[in-house]
């Protein structure tokens, strides 16, 4: 870490990370200085290369002690020399930058934070790499270029632009059929990994070489470069090309060049040099137009049209267009880009007052006050201003009429100051600025604006930062920018504090934002601060408001809906939905979509602190209902989507408050998946809060959802909380059910030894506690689980007992279920007879009940075991037809690989291929390994079957890995003996002996009889 970012500080909080990710131990600290004194001790001079400064460490190395310092200063020279004009120079300093790696940078160890500096490195070798090649076509360099890039294109397939490179080398050197053969292997992985066709650039350079277009001929090779200038300026640290020669292979790119300023708008006028520029006497009173003023393209369009005249009434009436949004969105610093931009349309004046409506110590300006200010700037001599309001307004109005002026009135608070300073006249202009949409305000165009895009953060950083520091980190600055919410007054705030202290870096500042309960005073800077920005908003509310703010501010995810909140809040849920509308009309809530609700983070932040031991019984209440709520409504929602699970008390009293209705299993579905992220956050909750019971039973019923929705990664989290809760509670029955889930998650998963040891536990805690239900489950899971070991003869007694277990007491979902391991294990052991009999009970048991497609699928196994296509066809066939593809994925892709097999056994090969495709795509989206590889065994063998021997070798050779990594011996025996007949192909017979031999191995572990033991 420290080489990494030689010659910075890097804080001892970011070694912790760097080292221990998530999870950190209480010494963490502690261990990093020891290992700093270890290292001191170990390097020559140690104490001089490692360095101790401020909050951490800091590498003092030389360019040539380190490669990536020596890569950046070749690569530095290269830009150096492209400046000059020096191609050739440029080029071999780029070739010594590459010549540098030997290999994966840091050898692919190390933990996130590591990966992602490697990531980085790799792409600035990349970028290196592209323009290495650039240079050298354009220097008529062509076939010394071609192993150099066939060597990365292999590292990196999809990458179009050294695609393109490598075909016009291949072209230049009379290799043109290897240069359009090029174009069809990166156009057919692009099909097949991504959906998507070659970019246009890459294709109009095949169609060049298609007709041997002349515009392809290399160049001649310059006779010799121009010198360096004497006193040539070497370039700062850091690769920073910065003329580009021109693409290698001739294709039409848009024009590179200097952007045009982003709030320039087609046909408008340029804003004058200073507001002094309008012509005549005519008064100008608008504050300073930032110069490094970027982004809010669109909201400035937007505000020119209405502007313009394009919205409601025309030219006959006075224009108003108001600008609202949460506070320090940059609403002033839009509205006084937008007055500068059009000053010259509105010669006879352009004002700008500031109301005042949120302003820290100051009282809201009054409209008689801002009507005696602006007739005094018109020149209206003070004791011709009439006392009163209605009066100053009229002569106001009298004063505009026929002239075309434009006022920008900001910070206003309410309709009732904005109305009487209005003009009537034709000609005229005003912009408003407001925190919340003045609905009572009539006849007013709205402009709102939101968080800025991350690429106008970014400008924004640049402009007010420096590009050469933002660019020196770019992975810190994007962090920088969502750490800050994307928000203008945050941005400028974080960039201040760097530019005051130069010796910071951007990802130490990130380092200190990271801490939530010291952010908002982290973003505080003078006189500006995020929080006291927030806080006149907060204080602007009535005090039920200002409650609600608070409260909604525990919801544990991004977005709550109308129950949710009125579980939070204590109320009904139109009184839930009012609040939340107020809200939003000052825009302290956003809402993404109807009925939902977000927080901005720092908007979250500010109102998490507001609490304290003062509202600690209030929050403690809320938290509360809001569990009981999703307790009560997942409870619900299992009922009618899960039917024949059992039924358990939780010993949770039922939530009393409106929850949605579930009319049908659509509905339940769409509720789960819409708050699913909530529910998951609400487990988190529960256990954070110490609702222990709540924690537990909650992870139940997500776990029915996760399970069902193929989203294993998530239920087996939720099921070791679960488990964690229970043993809390120290209670047998809820640890017993708990356990016995999260077995059912590591078969899934396929972490066969854990899922073994937990399902044995729980079947145990059941014993103990009586509850036998949770036992037959544990033993049809404990059974599964052997199977999948291979340990055949083991499993069988479990299985025949867990079944015997599910007729008497767990009703008939769970009996179906258990005979479908049944089956399997039969048909894995080659006893297709009983594994089509207990397929075929399993599904007598679970027609009609909506658990029928793995029934139908095991019977298929053991009819195809017999020979008998015909009727694994028409199963299939129905099963297929029950399949939603976007429900547990890798069941339906086992569907669809033995589909196709069966398709292939009757003669169907175009329909066999169909559906491999098929069986490949969901078993690689589905997360379930079990399933992928299985998948990938079925298709293997069929590409064996249609001459493809390298993409079968390939799929076993997957199948193999994944299955080896999990002990699924089955599997693991069936890719070697397709790995074993695809070495034979190939004429490989010590490699095809090989396999064969540990593929026995396994199977006589698993005692399986010889008619199994082969394809």
């Amino acid at each position: 870490m420290l080489l990494l970012e030689s010659g910075r500080v890097v804080p001892v909080a970011r070694l912790v990370e760097a080292t221990w990710e998530q999870d950190p131990p209480v010494t963490a600290a502690h261990q990093v200085r020891k290992a700093v004194a270890d290292l001191r001790r170990r390097i020559p001079a140690g104490t001089e290369v490692i360095a101790t400064d401020g909050p951490g460490y800091r590498a003092v190395v030389t360019d040539d002690q380190v490669d990536l310092l020596e890569f950046d200063a070749l690569t530095g020279k290269a830009g150096q020399a492209l400046r000059e004009g020096r191609r050739p120079a440029a080029a071999e300093a780029l070739r010594s930058a590459l010549a540098l790696w030997r290999g994966s940078v840091l050898s692919g160890t190390g933990g996130r934070v590591i990966e992602a500096a490697a990531t980085a490195l790799e792409e600035r070798r990349l970028a290196a790499a592209d323009q290495f090649f650039d240079l050298s076509l354009a220097l008529g360099e062509s076939g010394d270029l071609i192993s150099g890039l066939r060597a990365l294109i292999t590292q990196h397939p999809l990458r179009e632009t050294l695609r393109g490179q490598l075909m016009l080398a291949l072209y230049r050197s009379g290799r043109q059929a290897e240069a359009l053969k090029e174009y069809g292997e990166v156009r057919e992985l692009l099909v097949d990994e991504l959906g998507i066709d070659p970019g246009p650039r890459l294709a109009r350079l095949y169609e060049a070489i298609l007709r041997d277009s002349p515009e392809l001929a290399a160049p001649e090779r310059p006779a010799a470069e121009p010198a360096a200038p004497a006193g040539a300026v070497p370039e700062p640290d850091g690769p920073a090309p910065a003329a580009a020669p021109e693409p290698a292979f001739p294709v039409p790119v848009p024009a590179v060049g200097p952007q045009a300023p982003a709030e320039r708008v087609p046909g408008q006028p340029q804003a004058p040099p200073h507001a002094a520029a309008t012509s005549g006497d005519a008064p100008c009173t608008l504050p300073y137009d930032l110069p490094d003023f970027t982004g809010r393209t669109r909201e400035l369009a937007e505000l020119f049209d209405y502007a313009r005249g394009s919205g409601r009434g025309g030219d006959r009436y006075a224009r108003v267009v108001a600008v609202d949004g949460m506070g320090g969105m940059g609403k002033t610093t839009l509205a006084v880009r937008a007055a500068h931009q059009l000053a010259d349309r509105y010669p006879d004046g352009q004002l700008h007052i500031d109301l005042h409506g949120f302003t820290p110590g100051g009282k809201p300006v009054s409209a008689a006050a801002a009507l005696d200010s602006l007739l005094r700037t018109l020149g209206t001599p003070g004791d011709r201003i009439p006392e009163d309001l209605e009066g100053r307004s009229a002569l106001w109005r009298t004063k505009l009429d026929g002239r075309r002026m434009l006022l920008l009135l900001d910070n206003a608070v309410d309709a009732a100051q904005i109305r009487p300073l209005l003009p009537v006249s034709p000609g005229s202009l005003t912009l408003i600025t407001s925190r919340g949409r003045l609905l009572d305000l009539d006849g007013v165009e709205w402009v709102s604006i939101g968080m800025m895009e991350p690429e106008d953060s970014t400008s924004l950083m640049t402009e007010t930062l420096g590009e050469a520091r933002v660019a020196a980190e770019p992975e810190a600055s994007a962090e920088l920018a969502r750490l800050c919410g994307h928000l203008p007054l945050a941005l400028r705030i974080a960039t201040a504090r760097l530019r005051n202290r130069p010796r910071w870096t951007v990802r130490y500042l990130v380092e200190r934002l990271r801490d939530e309960t010291r952010r908002m005073d982290e973003l505080s800077s003078g006189e500006r601060s995020v929080a006291a920005t927030l806080r006149l908003s907060y204080l602007a509310m009535d005090e039920e408001y200002r409650t609600a703010f608070r409260i909604l501010s525990l919801y544990p995810c991004a977005g709550t809906d109308v129950y949710s909140a009125a579980a939070l809040l204590g109320t009904s849920v139109r009184d839930a939905e009012d609040a939340l509308e107020f809200l939003l009309d000052v825009h302290l809530v956003r809402q993404p979509d109807i009925g939902l609700y977000t927080f901005h983070d720092l908007v979250r932040s500010f109102a998490q602190s507001l609490r304290g031991p003062a509202t600690a019984d209030d929050d403690a209440a809320a938290v509360e209902r809001l569990l009981s709520y999703y307790m009560t409504a997942s409870d619900a929602a299992c009922e009618v989507l899960f039917p024949g699970r059992e039924r358990r008390p939780s010993g949770i009293a039922p939530y009393e408050g409106e929850r949605p209705g579930f009319r049908d299993a659509e509905q339940a579905l769409n509720w789960f998946v819409r708050e699913q992220a909530g529910l998951l956050a609400a487990v988190a909750l529960a256990e954070r809060s110490g609702h222990d019971r709540y924690a537990a039973c909650l992870s139940r019923n997500v776990g029915f959802h996760l399970y069902a929705q193929g989203q294993l990664d998530a239920f087996w989290s939720v099921g070791h909380l679960a488990v964690a809760a229970s043993r809390r509670l120290d209670d047998l029955s809820l640890l017993g059910i708990s356990l016995s889930n999260l077995g059912a998650a590591c078969w899934k998963l396929g972490r066969f030894e854990e899922g073994l040891e937990v399902a044995t536990e729980a079947r145990d805690t059941a014993i103990r506690a009586g509850d036998r239900h949770t036992e037959g489950h544990s033993e049809s899971t404990i059974g599964l689980l052997m199977t999948m070991l291979g340990r055949y003869a083991e499993a069988l007694p479990i299985l025949e007992r867990a079944v015997r277990l599910a007729k008497e007491l767990s009703g008939p979902a769970t009996a179906a279920e258990t005979l479908t391991i049944l089956s399997t294990l039969y048909e894995r052991w080659g006893r297709y007879p009983e594994a089509a009999d207990a397929a075929r009970e399993a599904l007598e048991i679970a027609h009609g009940r909506g658990n029928e497609i793995m029934a139908l699928t095991d019977l298929a196994f053991a009819q195809v075991g017999l020979g008998e296509y015909a009727d694994a066809d028409a199963g299939l066939k129905r099963a297929r037809d029950l399949c939603d593809e976007t429900r547990s994925p890798g069941d339906v892709a086992l569907v669809f690989a033995l589909s196709a097999r069966v398709a292939m056994e009757r003669g169907d090969t175009s329909q066999a291929r169909t559906f491999a495709e098929r069986a490949l795509v969901l078993g690689r989206a589905s997360g379930a390994p079990i399933r992928l590889a299985k998948v990938e065994n079925i298709v293997g063998q069929l590409h064996m079957r249609w001459g493809e021997h390298e993409a079968a070798m390939a799929m076993h050779s997957h199948a193999r890995t994944i299955a080896s990594s999990m002990s699924f011996r089955a599997e693991e025996a069936f890719a070697l003996v397709g790995l074993a007949h695809a070495a034979e192909v190939f004429g490989d017979s010590a490699a095809s002996a090989e396999y064969r031999a540990a593929a026995e191995e396994l199977f006589d572990f698993m005692d399986l009889p010889a008619h199994r033991r082969a394809y």
